[in-house]
């Protein structure tokens, strides 16, 4: 009796382990930041600003709503993002023009307002370049437009960061009469 129940403990085991992982998945970290404000780093709200020690944006630590990254004055925007696992998906969308309009991106996208870049997909990182253009015509009137970009990879882990820019002012006619 003693070597069946023994036979079928050892049967039992060989079953488990067979069927389990040899080792867990690691989670993703991805990273982004942007040319004139720096790292963002697990950012998981604005107000009030909370920012996750671990330097990841990802499923655990992600982009709240609301925006708050501004820019210095200028017409171009360089964002950069990295993830320790493999890219699958990587997309912009470009959430309002406020006396700003986003004029050109690199690399070009397909559609309006929204695209989706295959140029970095099986890879762990890349540069994406917007142009803007103040579109008010007022004189002193500062523009802002919102971009988001959302990184996904192949553990599963995506990552959905802002691009706020700031247009600077026309220039002229300012004063008061």
């Amino acid at each position: 009796m003693k070597v069946r129940s023994l036979a079928f403990f050892l049967a039992a085991a060989v079953i488990m382990a067979i069927g389990s992982p040899a080792w867990a998945q690691t989670p993703s970290c991805i990273t982004a930041s942007v040319m004139s404000t720096g790292a963002i780093v697990g950012i998981v709200s604005y107000s009030p600003l909370v920012i996750e020690p671990n330097g990841c944006i990802d499923g655990a630590h992600s982009i709240g709503e609301s925006y708050g990254i501004n820019s210095s004055d200028g017409n171009v925007e360089e964002t950069l993002f990295h993830d320790t696992a493999t890219i699958t998906s990587v997309s912009i969308s470009i959430d309002y023009e406020n006396n700003c309009s986003v004029v050109s991106v690199n690399p070009t996208v397909s559609g309006s307002g929204m695209g989706q870049f295959s140029d970095f997909n099986g890879t762990n990182g890349g540069y994406i370049y917007f142009w803007y253009s103040s579109d008010s015509g007022v004189p002193n009137l500062e523009g802002t437009a919102q971009v988001s970009v959302l990184v996904q990879d192949n553990t599963g882990n995506s990552a959905v960061y802002p691009v706020v820019h700031t247009c600077p002012a026309p220039a002229g006619g300012g004063g008061e009469r």
